[in-house]
């Protein structure tokens, strides 16, 4: 299941992701962005996967297509998760295409809202 929260900012996007993503939940999370990306040019997004299962394999494809196409458009992107495999996909994605972000562990939610928020 994905949840997406905008109320702080319409172009700060707050999502959070429980149990596994269907193809469904990707792609609904995929064109929220992305109409957000379309209406305010660029976007700050919080993904907090803490209590996500491990994606299967076309997860990861489709992740990487969806970066590829917009991470020009992400201002800041911040993460909040503590598994092994939210650490090394964020450090992939995120020195492959020099986002500007930061990896928060669950309990430094406060800090990692705050640090979004911030221009």
């Amino acid at each position: 299941m994905l949840k997406f929260d905008d109320s702080h900012s319409p172009s700060v996007i707050f999502a959070k992701a429980d149990g596994k993503i269907s193809a469904d939940d990707f792609e609904y999370g995929k064109n929220y962005i992305e109409d957000k990306i379309d209406k305010y040019k660029t976007v700050r997004l919080l993904l907090d996967v803490e209590d996500v299962d491990f994606p299967d394999l076309k997860f990861f494809m489709d992740d990487l297509k969806f970066i590829i196409e917009n991470h020009s458009a992400i201002k800041k992107f911040a993460v909040i998760g503590d598994k092994t495999w939210e650490k090394i996909w964020f450090t992939l994605m995120t020195t492959i295409f020099f986002l500007k972000s930061k990896l928060f562990m669950p309990h430094e939610r406060k800090v990692a809202e705050e640090w979004i928020l911030n221009e």
